[in-house]
């Protein structure tokens, strides 16, 4: 158990340093931890899941960098990516992105 902590705190590090460079290899890393996580229920994969999302979803630059990868996949190997298992989430969170607006100001708390 000691060693999958010492290894999630090393990807949680990797992920935090590399920022949007990461973003090429974070779909791998994603359904990695998403695996690991089924077969040995340790609480540090969920752990290393939250921070990963919180380092992407908090960066409108990783989204974008994310949309930019996804429309190059379309553009150079269509038939590959469209029928893949990726296409139809991306095209759900496309959907969700599209009503999104980012803003450089903070957003009003609402009680």
């Amino acid at each position: 158990m000691r060693t999958m902590e010492s290894l999630c705190r090393a990807c949680n590090y990797a992920v935090r340093a590399s920022g949007r460079f990461m973003g090429i290899t974070i779909g791998a890393m994603i359904e990695e931890i998403q695996g690991l996580y089924q077969q040995q229920h340790q609480p540090c994969f969920l752990y290393l899941s939250s921070e990963v999302i919180k380092e992407f979803t908090t960066r409108p630059d990783g989204a974008d960098d994310c949309f930019l990868l996804a429309s190059r996949c379309i553009h150079y190997c269509p038939q590959s990516f469209i029928s893949s298992a990726v296409f139809p989430a991306l095209v759900d969170c496309l959907m969700i992105g599209i009503t999104v607006q980012y803003s450089t100001e903070r957003p009003p708390v609402l009680f």
